[in-house]
């Protein structure tokens, strides 16, 4: 009789202690995930609140160029052109995420395109220039 209530003392021991260590690991799973997603929230509203600033440098330069006279005056008159290349190539230079930048007309012609290609800036030629009425961001716009 004693030999059997310590075989059932040892059994409801290593039951209780191998349900005991499930649960730990199991709580200490839960633990983990909700670090994890407290973790990429928290980068994921890092990485906004970046992005959201560079929008908006980049957002304060179109404005800049939206008012600079020599630019209204290019768009009124065509003059000023060598001045708005110029323009456009030294804003590229500055923004280093930024690979493209154009100024299209309101039929869909680029007028100015400057490129950016492995840290190289450079003013794309006239007969490169495409017309982008078909594409999905002019039609957007």
């Amino acid at each position: 009789m004693k030999t059997k209530l310590f075989i059932l003392f040892v059994f409801l021991t290593v039951v209780l202690g191998v349900s005991y260590f499930i649960l730990q690991i199991k709580s200490d799973e839960v633990v983990i995930k909700k670090l994890s997603l407290q973790k990429a929230e928290f980068k994921f509203k890092e990485r906004d609140v970046l992005l959201k600033s560079h929008i908006n440098k980049f957002d304060q330069t179109v404005i800049g160029i939206k008012e600079n006279k020599k630019f209204i005056d290019f768009v009124k008159n065509s003059n000023s052109e060598s001045f708005i290349n110029e323009l456009f190539l030294s804003i590229i230079k500055s923004a280093p995420s930024v690979v493209q930048f154009r100024y299209i007309d309101n039929l869909g012609n680029e007028l100015i395109r400057v490129d950016k290609e492995n840290n190289n800036s450079f003013i794309v030629p006239k007969k490169q220039l495409q017309n982008k009425k078909h594409r999905y961001y002019f039609k957007d716009i």
